[in-house]
């Protein structure tokens, strides 16, 4: 053996040399080690776009949740960690079901499925374009504009390009699509920082249903029914020929009727507590998820 040359494990020589190698022959070859693969730029930024396009499908969601200025008060179940991850877990699963499907089309060939693709990828902007649409007043004031023919055209059209120039179709979704990214970022960061808020903050005071659950003092219970979006005039002053309420006809006949009733105030968080708490009521502010907090006319 040269003492200057390495020795082929695999070919021949003697036992000592292959014993220097494995240092033991009954080994097996030493494992392959192979790199890791990383994704490219491309696919991060398909990812990016995916996110984008499903945040933007989530827009209600993430308004009703995320931007809560009255401390959840006015809902039944209060904002918790288990709805925060619920949000983030839908998004991220919508996006990552759209990453699949980009890499799908990526590897498409034939013309006709990519013309079906860009239509498709087209048509799932539009359709999270229109969540955001219906979810922000401000977006809905500005299409206002344009009308209900107008927007419809301009998805035809949109369409319609899509199937005629499907690759400068999809590259424009994407494009689109990266606009909106920031939007997405800020929407997991800001789902983190309340999440962590949420789970480390203070443990509000929660009501207790006992005195529903107990029995009364008085074998007489009152029964309020506040039917908030009830039309006075649609029901009984102006009814439509043909509508028919005669379940609201008989209570109105066998209860006392008021004709010239007013409401305490304009809106029903403040008419609700002036009418419970016999005070007439200027202004409510939620300070936590179960407390109201009243300014009463007379102080």
């Amino acid at each position: 053996m040269d003492g200057g040359a390495t020795p082929d494990p695999h070919g021949g020589g003697s036992v000592a040399d292959r014993l220097w190698w494995y240092r033991d022959a009954r080994l097996p070859d030493p494992p392959v080690l192979r790199a890791r693969r990383r994704p490219t730029r491309r696919e991060r930024i398909d990812a990016l776009a995916c996110l984008a396009v499903s945040t933007l499908c989530f827009s209600r969601a993430r308004s009703e949740t995320l931007f809560i200025d009255d401390w959840d008060f006015y809902n039944r179940m209060p904002l918790g960690a288990p709805m925060l991850v619920a949000l983030v877990l839908n998004i991220v699963g919508l996006a990552a079901v759209g990453f699949l499907a980009v890499q799908a089309v990526r590897r498409v060939r034939r013309p006709v499925w990519r013309r079906l693709a860009a239509v498709a990828a087209a048509s799932t902007f539009l359709i999270a374009l229109n969540f955001a649409r219906i979810t922000h007043e401000s977006v809905d004031r500005w299409t206002d504009t344009i009308g209900g023919p107008g927007l419809l055209a301009l998805a035809v059209l949109t369409l319609a390009a899509s199937l005629r120039w499907p690759h400068g179709a999809l590259r424009a979704v994407r494009g689109l699509a990266l606009i909106a990214s920031p939007l997405a970022v800020l929407t997991m960061g800001h789902a983190l920082w309340m999440f962590l808020e949420v789970a480390a903050g203070p443990v509000w005071r929660r009501v207790d249903p006992g005195p529903v659950d107990r029995t009364p003092p008085s074998l007489r219970r009152v029964v309020w029914l506040v039917l908030e979006e009830l039309d006075q005039r649609i029901v009984f002053e102006a009814r439509p020929t043909g509508l028919e309420l005669p379940e609201l006809d008989r209570l109105r006949r066998q209860s006392l009727y008021a004709d010239a009733a007013r409401p305490p105030a304009g809106t029903p968080e403040v008419s609700m507590p002036a009418l419970i708490t016999g005070r007439p009521v200027v202004a409510v502010s939620p300070v936590s998820p179960n407390d109201l907090e009243l300014t009463f006319r007379d102080g």
